[in-house]
């Protein structure tokens, strides 16, 4: 994979435009699928902390602060 976050500004704007098929500045925050993302965080985070806590019987903090 290139490493398209480590080149010049002008080459990664080019070429993010490019894969996105966009005519404007697309910066990558716009790009990115944040719900995703936050999903994704929050299994990694039920799996690694929540599940295996409660097998233990440990109480451990509330998922609400997930949300």
């Amino acid at each position: 994979m290139p490493r398209l976050f480590e080149t010049k500004a002008e080459v990664m704007k080019y070429n993010v435009r490019r894969c996105c098929k966009a005519s404007l500045d697309v910066g990558i925050r716009s790009i990115v699928d944040w719900f995703y993302y936050k999903q994704w965080l929050s299994s990694a985070i039920q799996k690694n902390v929540t599940i295996p806590a409660a097998m233990q019987k440990v109480l451990n903090f509330p998922l609400g602060i997930l949300k």
